[in-house]
């Protein structure tokens, strides 16, 4: 897959924005998980995510894409549905009470990238 820019118009961000944020209406609506249309709009709008200082990420691998966990985060891999305990490093996770490597997961999607969201809501 090729990661090819798109130049867009100062007023075609602001439409596709709102496309985005009625998608994301919809699908609180129905009671339906958030997590894309939510890194869209991250991506569309240019939007960064704050870290506490020296907060230890991983980034998991999700076949195409790297996605930043930290602890509290939950992800999904082929064996299920998992949250992180706590992080050693970035390669090192706890998960169900015992250290693993990140990569015995991968290739794994972020689901949630911190146990309790802080911030107001989109």
């Amino acid at each position: 897959m090729v990661n090819d820019k798109v130049d867009l118009t100062q007023k075609e961000i602001n439409y596709l924005a709102g496309v985005l944020y009625d998608k994301k209406d919809d699908l609180l609506k129905r009671k339906k998980e958030t997590q894309m249309v939510d890194s869209l709009i991250d991506k569309a709008l240019g939007r960064i995510t704050l870290t506490k200082k020296g907060e230890k990420i991983v980034r998991m691998f999700d076949g195409n894409d790297y996605s930043d966990i930290t602890k509290g985060g939950i992800f999904e891999s082929e064996h299920g549905q998992f949250t992180i305990q706590d992080v050693d490093d970035e390669n090192h996770i706890k998960v169900n009470g015992n250290w693993h490597h990140k990569s015995e997961f991968e290739p794994a999607s972020v689901v949630r990238f911190r146990g309790h969201n802080k911030g107001m809501e989109r």
